[in-house]
């Protein structure tokens, strides 16, 4: 994830099996489905990395992002299946910051396919993946306001999310809710009041 916002080769070689295999879901720990989701956004973002971070061609780059926007509607699907099953309902909250990051991911990477491929309906698909994850982000933030959805002294979602919450920071720091204030020091008057 962290290789991804900085546009970083990843620090780890990369597994001969899949991690989100190695994650199974568990009915008495609810928020395995959760973490099952989040392994496969990294393995999705690890595939935006080698596209980022190559030098293939255009036809080369079009085939793998394909695969990525295939494996990307299909986490979809898994994310539909899971948070109507009992017990990974019970996670309500939790599944609204994995849909946020869910849209967050593949806005990168149909702004990849647009990169390539420059056609309307790829930006268009792009902007309304763009608009879901805002919507999810707002819901998320609305959450904050509610004292029933706090961990000790942090929401619920930033437990698990705080990188998606970083990229988005980074994406855009136009909004000034991710930002603090600028602090502004009063200004000195000299001695006699000038």
């Amino acid at each position: 994830m962290l290789s991804v916002l900085l546009l970083r080769p990843p620090s780890l070689p990369k597994l001969r099996v899949k991690p989100a295999d190695l994650v199974h879901l568990d009915p008495q720990l609810p928020l395995s489905a959760s973490l099952k989701t989040m392994v496969e956004f990294a393995q999705i973002q690890e595939g935006v990395l080698d596209i980022l971070l190559s030098h293939r061609d255009k036809n080369d780059q079009s085939v793998v992002i394909d695969k990525l926007l295939r494996d990307t509607y299909d986490i979809h699907t898994s994310i539909e299946k899971r948070q109507h099953q009992l017990p990974f309902r019970e996670t309500t909250y939790e599944w609204v910051a994995i849909e946020f990051g869910y849209y967050a991911l593949l806005t990168s990477v149909l702004h990849l396919n647009k990169r390539v491929a420059q056609n309307r309906s790829s930006q268009e698909d792009c902007l309304r993946a763009s608009r879901q994850s805002l919507i999810r982000l707002r819901r998320m933030q609305d959450e904050i306001w509610m004292d029933a959805n706090f961990l000790d002294e942090y929401p619920y979602f930033l437990t698990c999310n705080n990188a998606q919450f970083l990229w988005l920071k980074l994406r855009s720091r136009k909004w000034s809710q991710f930002t603090r204030p600028k602090y502004r020091r009063p200004r000195r008057t000299n001695q006699s009041g000038q």
